[in-house]
């Protein structure tokens, strides 16, 4: 039983220009050394590696939470959990 992105076919290493074959804002040449479809096109020559990092597109700007801040975080959620249990009896 396969999972169901690759079997429609879809590829997580891929950047988003390699995947639609379209840029984000523009249809300009751009290289990602993560994506194994830039690295397979600099391979056959149609791209230098000196091209732009392709933009992150708006849905992909959300602000991260840091790991500080998840570590504070978590350790709030489990000391509410503990009191929540010892509320309880």
């Amino acid at each position: 039983m396969s999972d169901g992105r690759v079997a429609r076919g879809m590829n997580e290493e891929l950047c988003g220009q390699c995947k639609t074959g379209l840029g984000w804002p523009q249809p300009i040449k751009t290289f990602n050394p993560k994506c194994s479809g830039c690295q397979a096109k600099k391979d056959r020559g149609l791209r230098t590696g000196l091209e732009p990092m392709p933009e992150m597109s708006p849905a992909a700007r959300r602000k991260r939470m840091s790991n500080e801040q998840f570590a504070k975080m978590l350790t709030r959620v489990e000391a509410e959990k503990e009191g929540r249990r010892r509320a309880r009896g």
